[in-house]
């Protein structure tokens, strides 16, 4: 048995893992109100992209993690 080394060949995805989401949606996806994804963000259960931009952006992949936690 041969054994592998070196990095992993790509697995393509039909989900793009960057997609960003804004505080509303990301409120959908976790079925929240979005003062709840405010509080999350206080308590470092999510973290927008860029905490300096006005609208926060959050990644679609953190927000389904914390969805399926059970936000």
């Amino acid at each position: 048995m041969s054994e592998l080394t070196g990095p992993s060949p790509e697995v393509p995805s039909d989900e793009n893992t960057d997609e960003l989401v804004d505080l509303d949606r990301a409120a959908s996806l976790i079925g929240v109100q979005p003062d709840r994804v405010e509080a999350m963000v206080e308590e470092g259960l999510l973290h927008p992209v860029d905490p300096s931009q006005a609208e926060p952006q959050f990644r679609v992949e953190e927000v389904k993690a914390v969805a399926m936690l059970g936000g």
